[in-house]
C-alpha cells in the first residue's frame, strides 16, 4: 500500500510478477508467424490499392471525381485487380481463423515443437498460395496450398477440442 492523494492505494504491479505472454515460447512463435501473416494481408491490401490507382479503376464514383477516369476501359487491369482481391479475400477466410485458433491453442499447454511446425506450415502454405495465385500457376498447386492451410486449421481445432473436452 502506498499513499496517493491522502489515500492508501494498492499498486498491483508491485505485487504481481512480470507476466508476459512472450515468456511463453509457443505464444512467441505464434506472435512471430502471425505478424508475418498480418504483414502479408496488409501487403495484399496495399497491392490492390496500388493497382487500382495505376489503372484508374476505383470502387466508388467519388474516387473518379478526385483521381479522374481512365482514357479507355482496361479489362486486363480489372482482371488483375480482381485476382489480387480474390487472393486477399481468401487470406481473410483462412488467416483470420488461424489467428483465433492459434491464439487459443497457445493456452492449451501444447507441445512447443508441434505448435512451431503447425505455425510454420500454415504460414508457408499461405505465402505459397498467394504466390501461386498471383502468378497464375496452374492447378493443382493453389489447391494444394489451400488444403495444407485448411489441414492445419482443422488440426488446431482438433487439438483444442482434445485439451478442452475432458470426459
Amino acid at each position: 500500500m502506498e499513499q496517493w492523494g491522502g489515500r492508501q492505494v494498492l499498486l498491483i504491479n508491485k505485487m504481481a510478477p512480470n507476466l508476459s505472454l512472450l515468456d511463453n515460447s509457443v505464444f512467441r512463435d505464434f506472435a512471430f508467424f502471425s505478424a508475418i501473416l498480418g504483414m502479408k494481408c496488409l501487403v495484399m491490401s496495399l497491392l490492390t490499392s496500388m493497382m487500382r490507382l495505376s489503372a484508374k479503376v476505383y470502387t466508388s464514383p467519388e474516387d473518379y471525381v478526385v483521381f479522374g477516369k481512365p482514357d479507355k476501359p482496361n479489362p486486363k487491369a480489372e482482371a488483375e485487380i480482381e485476382r489480387i482481391r480474390n487472393a486477399h479475400r481468401n487470406d481473410m477466410e483462412n488467416v483470420y481463423p488461424f489467428f483465433f485458433l492459434g491464439f487459443i491453442y497457445c493456452f492449451c499447454n501444447p507441445d512447443a515443437v508441434t505448435a512451431l511446425w503447425l505455425f510454420r506450415i500454415f504460414t508457408a502454405a499461405r505465402i505459397c498460395h498467394t504466390i501461386v495465385y498471383l502468378n497464375k500457376v496452374r492447378q493443382p498447386f493453389r489447391g494444394i496450398c489451400y488444403a495444407v492451410g485448411q489441414v492445419v486449421n482443422f488440426t488446431l481445432c482438433g487439438l483444442i477440442l482434445k485439451e478442452t473436452v475432458k470426459f
